[in-house]
Order: structure tokens, then C-alpha cells, then sequence
């Protein structure tokens, strides 16, 4: 990790008042948890793979600010992977412009899918700072709630703190999967504007659907670099993990080279080639961020060549509090450049599936 030496930084003020007074330990109490799944998900490593297909089914209409909602469900398609009993059914909200129609035959509607950030454990966040905001601008936003976190903890789970190591990568696993189910079934269906963001680990996750779908996306990445496995084991939130319950018999420097090599084998960007267009592409980072070493993100904006890198000065809390505006004009400008490349037909048109 001799890269990390180039990050001299011990980051800004706030990012280390937050490691000082929130509780620390809160990941992995529990341990590796199950080292085989971990294995058989490193081997099928099928992020690169089609979507799998799902059926997203309205249950409810409702008003909020004079904006439209949908909630929706539809069930995780890996059913041959091993999850919570809570986990197995993903549970979706729909943001819709005032005046707009998600259900319109022939739709020029822009749709981004918000992914949740670490320890975001409700839609209320990105409803606000994002979804209202974009649909002030005409874009229409699906805030899915992933696998852990939600109504979707496992039973006994306290708010986002994940037990084991292998929950944890699951959910990092079946967040990008069901993203990419999402994206791809409005693609496949006449959706000509399509779009993915998110902050911190939501922003990781973006960067992986847009990267792993095969047609180009509005994206804007906010405070994520090129893997996630120097965060954990060497970064800052190192100080989260409870390493007494990975390294038993172990050393503590042996637990920290297996958790990095097990993020970077499912965890990090550069698995997956560059999304096919950058043009329409942001990536938002902190010049102070204790948790997102620079030298991450640098090695993210070298690898995805040509993608708009901004800078923004404080550190990783400050840029929760203050970047959703940059998001939003950041939304707004890269779907202007998102080519359309489908037919604009809706497949909601014929067929709703409501329960109101």
C-alpha cells in the first residue's frame, strides 16, 4: 500500500471529528462470516454478465410536494445465492415531475437511479437533497433500498452496522446486480434517457452499473475512487471494523492483506472496463476527504480516460452536506449529452401492475 503514502494528508476537520465522536466498531462484529460465498462470488464474477430480468410491480400512488410517487417492488433474480430472508425483496421509490408520466406511451422522461450511501438507511436523504431537486429540473429519479439496509436488514442487524464480512460484500454485490436489473429493464423497454448516481458507497456503486451495462448512461459519481478495498483496510474506515473478530489466531497485518484482497477482487472499478460514454460522465471528489484516499480517485480519473474530474474544497462530510446541488447540475448537464438509442416506447403503457 506504498500508494497510500502519497495521501499526507490526515483529512479535513470534520471527517475527523465524526471518526472521533460517532461510535467506532460498528462493521464485522461477527466476523468473515461465510468465506465460501465470498469465493464463489470472486469466481463467477458475473458483473460482466446480461442483467437478469426483473419485474418491477407497483403497489402505491401517493403525493408528496406536489410530486407524484410511486413505490414498487420486485424480487432479487439471484435466487440461487444464499441472502436474508428480509433481503430477497427489493423495494423501490419513484420520484415523478410535476406534470410528467411514467406510464406515457412514447416517453422523452429522463430516469436516474440514486444509490444510497454508507449508513443510508432510508430514502429521506435522497429524496431531499436529490430527487425533489432533480424533478424541480424534469427528471424523474428511482431510489432503490438495497439488500441490509432498510426493511431489508436481516433480523438482529442494529441500523447499518453489517456482522460479517461476506453480508457486506454481498450487499455491495446485489446492490450492483439490482441496479443493473433496474437500468436494463426501462433500457430494454424504449427509455431513451437513462442515468445512475450516488455518494460514497453510492457512488462506487454508480460508477459499477454504468460501467457494467451495455449502453450509455448519464453518471455522476460523488466521493468514490477506484476500489473500495484501500477504504476499509487501510484507510480511515479501518477504525469501523471490530479486527478483533478477524484476526483470532491471525495477525492483525494478515487480516488487513485478506481484507484487501478480497475488495479488491469483487470491490473495485477497474474489474470493469470504462462506461461506454464518458462524455456524459462526472466524478465529484473532496480535496480533504479522510475516507476516499486522493490517490484513489486520481487512479479512477486515469483510468476511465476523459471523464470530468472536479475537485471541491473540505472533505467527505462537508461534500454530503453541499455537493447534492453539483449532483443535480452535474445530472442535468450529462443527460443533454446521453445519446438515445432506442425506440421511445413504453412498456408500462399496456400493462400496469398496481395494487392501490
Amino acid at each position: 500500500m506504498e500508494d497510500l503514502d502519497l495521501n499526507d494528508k490526515e483529512g479535513h476537520w470534520l471527517d475527523l471529528m465524526y471518526l472521533r465522536l460517532r461510535s467506532h466498531r460498528t462493521l464485522f462484529a461477527k466476523g468473515w462470516g461465510d468465506e465460501k460465498l465470498i469465493k464463489n462470488l470472486i469466481r463467477s464474477n458475473n458483473i460482466h454478465g446480461a442483467p437478469r430480468p426483473i419485474n418491477i410491480h407497483f403497489t402505491n400512488q401517493k403525493k408528496e410536494k406536489g410530486l407524484t410517487i410511486y413505490e414498487a417492488t420486485f424480487e432479487n433474480p439471484f435466487i440461487e445465492i444464499p441472502k436474508p430472508k428480509n433481503s430477497c425483496k427489493a423495494f423501490i421509490e419513484f420520484v415523478i415531475p410535476s406534470g410528467k408520466d411514467l406510464f406515457k406511451k412514447r416517453n422523452d422522461l429522463p430516469l436516474v437511479l440514486i444509490m444510497p450511501a454508507s449508513g443510508d438507511d432510508d430514502l429521506n436523504y435522497r429524496k431531499k437533497k436529490l430527487a425533489f431537486p432533480l424533478a424541480q429540473k424534469g427528471i424523474a429519479s428511482a431510489l432503490l433500498e438495497i439488500p441490509f439496509y432498510g426493511k431489508r436488514k436481516p433480523e438482529g442487524q442494529i441500523s447499518t452496522n453489517v456482522d460479517l464480512v461476506s453480508d457486506y460484500l454481498l450487499m455491495i454485490y446485489l446492490s450492483i446486480q439490482e441496479g443493473r436489473s433496474i437500468l436494463n429493464t426501462f433500457y430494454k423497454n424504449g427509455f431513451p434517457y437513462l442515468g445512475v448516481t450516488g455518494l460514497s458507497m453510492g457512488g462506487f456503486a454508480a460508477g459499477a452499473i454504468a460501467s457494467s451495462i451495455p449502453f450509455p448512461t448519464a453518471l455522476v459519481c460523488a466521493l468514490t475512487g477506484n476500489t473500495t478495498a484501500d477504504t476499509l483496510a487501510y484507510g480511515k474506515c479501518f477504525e469501523n471494523c471490530v479486527w478483533e473478530s478477524l484476526t483470532k489466531s491471525d495477525s492483525l497485518n494478515f487480516a488487513r492483506k485478506k481484507m484487501h484482497r478480497y475488495f479488491s477482487l469483487l470491490a473495485s472499478l477497474t474489474l470493469l472496463p470504462p462506461p461506454p460514454s464518458l462524455n456524459s460522465a462526472l466524478l465529484i471528489n473532496a480535496e480533504d476527504d479522510a475516507y476516499i484516499p486522493k490517490i484513489n480517485a486520481l487512479k479512477l480519473k486515469q483510468y476511465w480516460k476523459g471523464v470530468e474530474q472536479i475537485w471541491i474544497p473540505g472533505g467527505h462530510f462537508t461534500t454530503i452536506f453541499k455537493g447534492p446541488s453539483l449532483m443535480v447540475e452535474g445530472l442535468e448537464q450529462a443527460f443533454k449529452k446521453v445519446p438515445s438509442t432506442r425506440p421511445r416506447t413504453n412498456p408500462f403503457y399496456k400493462e400496469q401492475s398496481f395494487d392501490i
